[in-house]
């Protein structure tokens, strides 16, 4: 501890005739010389060979990203290339969402049955920065084992989110 300092270091116990909170200039000036030789000193050690010979960051190629030259929505299937939805499928769509909400199913290579619903750009609250970008507004989920009650669930949520009104613009 620092000559004066009794216990804790605090204030209170630092004796009356060391509490200047200025430091005289004599004593600044061994300070600044104390550092200068401290800067020298390490200034003259050897730099260890490891330390000389750090390892460059590495470098990678520049390629250029390759942007696909269709949008999304030219992605979905026509209606002569989609496979038919089930009609109980349908019935459940239409009777939750509406006639207007365009839907397909899509067998992936992997996993379950996903059963796709667009929905009308007047119904959607999708924002705008999302249609210009896709194009659509598709609703997808994976029905699998829970069928014809996966499809009311989702026909349920999707109906649930598009009450909600138009999504807040950032």
């Amino acid at each position: 501890m620092p000559k004066g300092v009794k216990g804790s270091g605090k204030p209170a116990d630092v004796p009356p005739e060391e509490t200047n909170q200025y430091v005289s200039q004599e004593k600044f000036d061994k300070l600044v010389d104390a550092v200068g030789e401290l800067a020298e000193l390490i200034k003259s050690k050897p730099v260890d060979p490891v330390i000389q010979r750090a390892p460059e960051a590495p470098s990678f190629p520049k390629q250029p990203i390759n942007y696909p030259s269709q949008t999304f929505a030219d992605k979905v299937p026509t209606t002569a290339e989609r496979v038919p939805v089930p009609a109980e499928w349908n019935r459940i769509v239409d009777e939750i969402l509406g006639a207007d909400f365009d839907r397909w199913i899509v067998y992936p290579a992997s996993g379950d049955v996903l059963l796709k619903i667009s929905v009308p750009r007047e119904k959607s609250n999708a924002l705008p920065n999302h249609w210009d970008f896709y194009k659509i507004d598709i609703r997808t989920k994976a029905v699998g084992k829970e069928g014809i009650e996966g499809v009311r669930k989702h026909c349920q949520l999707v109906k649930q989110n598009l009450s909600r009104g138009e999504q807040p613009k950032y």
